[in-house]
């Protein structure tokens, strides 16, 4: 029944993002290229993540590893902005977003146009829809809860691989979304926005990212090596 939910409300969360589409012009098609790659890079970094999580679960834990904020924040984000960091177009604007305790969608600072805004909205509404499921189930098992949940984190009690799993979703929503700006722009924008190098030849594309940078040595980076 949740999942059901969850479905039909993102139908009509979609549908909005395709009526505010025209917030994105030819100037923020390296904004939502960027965005696209970055994404990709996040989901790749959760899949390695999860897969360290279960062989970690399975050889000692033996049971489902707990989200806590100091493990998400310590373990988990630094490897995952470290491969963001890895695709990141230097030229390209960039803006962040979250979705509070309260589940309102937050901009910690005014994003630099309304693209990258709908484009960070279309990752953080899927977040803040998981979030009003959490805080609904929660607010039924107290009559003291509605009040109390406005300050607690609604992802305590998640496993870690869910709260993965979540953002994986969370950034192909925002990936969807992108390309379907780009589609729209490809066909009335110049072509040279689309044009990239390869094998010595222009070629028109909407969807290209280039290879990824190498990442710090396990000396010099933040996201913490596994053990043994």
């Amino acid at each position: 029944m949740r999942r059901l939910l969850t479905a039909l409300l993102l139908a009509f969360a979609g549908t909005g993002a395709m009526a505010q589409g025209q917030a994105c012009g030819c100037e923020d098609v390296r904004d939502l290229r960027n965005r696209i790659c970055e994404a990709r890079a996040a989901i790749a970094e959760y899949d390695r993540q999860i897969e360290r999580i279960q062989r970690y679960e399975k050889d000692v834990l033996r049971k489902p590893l707990q989200y806590t904020p100091q493990l998400y924040e310590e373990r988990m984000q630094p490897c995952v902005q470290e491969a963001i960091n890895s695709v990141s177009d230097s030229g390209a604007r960039k803006g962040t977003a979250r979705t509070n305790n309260a589940c309102n969608i937050v901009f910690d600072q005014q994003p630099p146009t309304r693209c990258i805004a709908e484009s960070l909205g279309a990752h953080e509404r899927f977040h803040q829809l998981e979030c009003m499921e959490r805080r609904r189930v929660r607010d039924e098992q107290s009559l003291f809860a509605p009040f109390l949940s406005m300050f607690e984190d609604t992802r305590a009690g998640q496993s870690m691989i869910s709260i993965a799993l979540e953002e994986k979703v969370a950034y192909r929503r925002e990936i969807d979304h992108n390309l379907d700006q780009l589609r729209r722009l490809a066909s009335s924008c110049p072509r040279s926005l689309f044009e990239i190098e390869r094998r010595g030849r222009r070629e028109f594309t909407i969807d290209y990212c280039a290879p990824a940078r190498p990442r710090p040595k396990p000396e010099e980076s933040a996201c913490p090596q596994p053990r043994g």
